[in-house]
């Protein structure tokens, strides 16, 4: 799913304060499918010669990637199960949402028993300090507090937030516990694999001789398909990204960030992004957290401060403040998710400039968002395999006008997108190692569509069928359409959900704004 750009590797080699060195590339093809004794096969296939490539869903709540370089497949396999087993080990020590985890019983008023709840803690304790309050643990009630306006459309008052705030072992430990678990599952994968990166929900840990050219996602569109804003060369580090924009309390049609400020006790305004680089994962999510509840100015000066190495903020307004090492996202040639493998080709719709001249063109700055949510599945360590996607667009001669996206590198389970792979014209782009992001709920991606065809031109207003098509390995197919009317009015609609999808919603209309650079 990553396609090696030498061109954006040797400008951000020149441009980082890293110090990094290039990423290795290779020859790319699919690797052997693995299966495991009384076990359902790992998600895991080779996008690149010795790099080895594993997603998941419901991983913590969200999705995982995990790429090991490797000497051999069954390395690999090992390493891919172990880092599972760590990652659900920790989560029943650290999850506050699991009834029968250690922090739930301590919660309870039992004593701490493990040495990582212990090393949680202090860590807490160690960042509050730090921060001048801006972490701070003890935030659970405040955050059920706005969930409860979320529901029933009042905000809480300063008197009800008081009382919650001042409740003991109120514990919410989402700011830090992730990148507590991160960190530790890398170690664990650092036995199998001399190098490699962790993605977590957005959240990156990249260790060994490897360098990862990393995207951060737009907030103001954050669309898996769309172009990052910035990017940076990570070896040997992490990189995360809080903000509001992923997931947030929605009061009387108002959005409220779920990062809630300790010292208000009111969501966040000031930042609609904050990322950080850092030396491992639990620095940066505590950095890049506080630096969302102090603002940029304040937030930048922590940063510098407490061992982050490089920072990219984006206020409200859509102005940044960058350091030296995040340099502007190369522009790719068509937004779509590129698979390694050879993909079918079809011919182009020729005659696409001459309707858009002959008829009303796309307005400008408009755009068609598709929200997937995939249905949540579960086997194994409480997570399940991504299935392989493909959502393309249709024009109404039945012909491809563009690919949006499509996941998954091996060719056996692509062609089993049946509809899209008779169908499809697909044109490549200069893809990145990996997008830090803020954390989305598991199955849940959005993408979107530009008004541009394959070959860049934009196409005239007019009916297009939305078509979204799902295999899971050793699952079901499934294949959903629709037709959008893109005008000058906005427009809404749903495609129906299927056996691998809920309801999915399209929404065409005017673009979200952009970062100011």
């Amino acid at each position: 799913m990553a396609v090696h750009s030498t061109a954006i590797a040797k400008h951000l080699l020149g441009a980082s304060a890293l110090g990094l060195t290039a990423w290795s590339g290779g020859k790319q093809y699919s690797a052997p499918a693995f299966q495991t004794i009384g076990q359902e096969p790992p998600a895991q296939r080779q996008y690149s010669q010795g790099i080895f490539l594993g997603e998941y869903e419901n991983i913590l709540g969200t999705s995982m990637e995990l790429r090991l370089h490797t000497a051999s497949p069954l390395e690999a396999q090992e390493g891919e199960w172990r880092v599972l087993g760590e990652i659900e080990r920790l989560r029943g020590i650290l999850s506050t949402y699991d009834p029968a985890s250690e922090i739930r019983q301590v919660m309870a008023g039992a004593p701490v028993v493990s040495i990582e709840l212990a090393e949680l803690f202090g860590a807490y304790a160690h960042w509050m300090e730090r921060t001048a309050g801006a972490i701070n643990m003890n935030m659970g009630e405040v955050k059920n507090l706005w969930r409860q306006a979320a529901r029933n459309g009042r905000a809480p008052t300063k008197s009800e937030l008081r009382v919650a705030a001042a409740k003991p072992r109120a514990y919410d430990v989402d700011a830090l516990g992730k990148g507590f678990i991160i960190d530790r599952a890398v170690e664990v994968a650092r036995r199998f694999a001399p190098s490699g990166l962790l993605n977590i929900g957005g959240d990156i840990r990249g260790w060994g001789r490897e360098a990862w050219i990393i995207g951060v996602a737009n907030p103001f569109n954050p669309a898996e398909n769309t172009a990052p804003v910035a990017q940076v060369l990570l070896r040997e580090g992490a990189i995360t990204t809080s903000g509001g924009y992923a997931r947030f309390f929605e009061i009387n049609g108002e959005q409220f960030s779920h990062i809630i400020d300790p010292r208000s006790r009111r969501p966040i305004a000031n930042l609609a992004s904050s990322t950080v680089v850092a030396a491992d994962c639990l620095t940066a999510n505590a950095l890049s957290t506080a630096a969302s509840v102090l603002g940029a100015k304040l937030g930048a000066e922590i940063i510098q401060r407490w061992g982050g190495l490089e920072h990219y903020l984006v206020e409200a307004a859509g102005t940044s403040k960058r350091s030296s090492g995040f340099v502007d996202a190369a522009a790719p040639s068509a937004s779509v998710t590129a698979p390694t493998t050879k993909l079918p080709t079809a011919t182009p719709d020729k005659t696409t400039a001459d309707k858009a001249a002959a008829s009303e063109a796309w307005p400008k700055d408009y755009q068609v968002n598709i929200n997937v949510s995939l249905k949540a599945q579960q086997f194994g360590f409480r997570g399940v395999k991504r299935p392989y996607v493909a959502i393309w667009i249709e024009n109404t001669d039945k012909k491809v006008v563009r690919t949006i996206t499509v996941w998954g590198t091996n060719n056996r389970y692509l062609s089993t997108l049946s509809s899209w792979w008779q169908a499809a014209a697909y044109s490549d782009m200069r893809a990145i190692s990996s997008v830090t992001r803020a954390t989305r709920a598991a199955g849940q991606y959005s993408v979107m569509w530009d008004g541009l065809d394959e070959k860049g031109q934009r196409v005239p207003t007019g009916d297009y069928k939305i078509c979204f098509e799902i295999n899971r390995e050793h699952g079901t197919h499934a294949f959903e359409s629709a037709m959008l009317h893109c005008a000058t009015e906005p427009q809404t609609l749903q495609l129906r959900q299927t056996t691998e999808s809920d309801a999915t919603k399209i929404v065409y209309g005017p673009a979200s704004p952009t970062v100011k650079k």
